[in-house]
C-alpha cells in the first residue's frame, strides 16, 4: 500500500510517519513538507513543496491519504489564516486526492467538531463536510480530545497549562475527556486505512482503546 501523509512535521503526523515506516504492509510513504525532514528511510519520499501549488505536483497516485494538518489561530496570526490551513488547504488536498483516484481519506479532526461551536470547531466541522463532499469510497475522521504531545515542535501555552493540570489525574477521567497521546491517534489512523468503503468516525473514547 502507498500512503500519502500531510502534516508529517506535527505531533500526530510524526507519529503516523514513524509507525507507517515500520509497517511492512505499507510500501511507500509520500510526505510532502515545506522543509526537508530530518529523517531518511528507504520507503520515504519527502518532496519539499509550495502548498499553494498542489495541482502541479506529480505524486498523488496512492492508495490512501492521511491528513494531519492543523494549526491554531495564534500560530496562524488571524482567523482567516487559520481557516486557510485547517479548511482551505484540507479541502484542496481532498479534492486533488479525489481527482487522482485516492480510495481512502483519513482526517485528523477534533472532539466536538460536530457541534461547530466557535471558530476552531466550526472550521473543523466545515473541513469534515468538505472531505465528505468529495465522496471517497472510504473516509475516516478521528476526533481526539486534548493531545498530550510533550514533544510538539510548536509551544501552545493553553494546551500546556491544561495538560499540567490534567496529567496527574488522567487515569481518573472518563475517556471522553482524557488527554491522548499522538501515537494512539496514529495507530488508529493507520489501522483504518485497510477499510475499502464507508465512513468511520473515531471519537476520543475509541482512540483510547487498543488497536485490534
Amino acid at each position: 500500500m502507498k500512503l500519502l501523509l500531510f502534516g508529517a512535521t506535527g505531533a500526530v503526523g510524526k507519529a503516523v510517519l514513524e509507525r507507517a515506516l515500520a509497517d511492512d504492509s505499507i510500501t511507500e510513504v509520500v510526505a510532502p513538507t515545506r522543509r526537508l525532514l530530518a529523517i531518511e528511510h528507504a520507503k520515504l519520499v519527502n518532496p519539499v513543496i509550495d502548498f499553494n501549488k498542489l495541482a502541479q505536483l506529480p505524486w498523488w497516485q496512492v492508495d490512501a491519504c492521511i491528513c494531519a494538518l492543523g494549526t491554531t489561530r495564534k500560530q496562524a496570526g488571524s482567523a482567516e489564516a487559520f481557516k486557510a490551513v485547517d479548511l482551505g488547504l484540507v479541502e484542496a488536498i481532498a479534492k486533488r486526492c479525489k481527482a487522482e483516484g485516492v480510495k481512502h481519506f483519513v482526517l485528523n479532526s477534533s472532539v466536538g467538531a460536530h457541534t461547530g461551536t466557535g471558530l476552531y470547531l466550526s472550521t473543523k466541522k466545515a473541513a469534515e463536510a468538505a472531505v465528505l463532499a468529495c465522496d471517497f469510497p472510504a473516509t475516516t475522521f478521528v476526533r481526539p480530545g486534548l493531545i498530550d504531545a510533550s514533544g510538539r515542535p510548536d509551544f501552545r501555552f493553553g494546551e500546556a497549562l491544561a495538560l499540567a493540570v490534567l496529567r496527574p489525574f488522567s487515569h481518573l477521567l472518563p475517556t471522553s475527556y482524557r488527554p491522548i497521546e499522538p501515537l494512539q491517534i496514529a495507530q488508529h489512523m493507520l489501522a483504518s486505512i485497510t477499510r475499502t468503503e464507508g465512513h468511520l468516525t473515531l471519537e476520543n473514547p475509541h482512540l483510547h482503546k487498543a488497536v485490534k
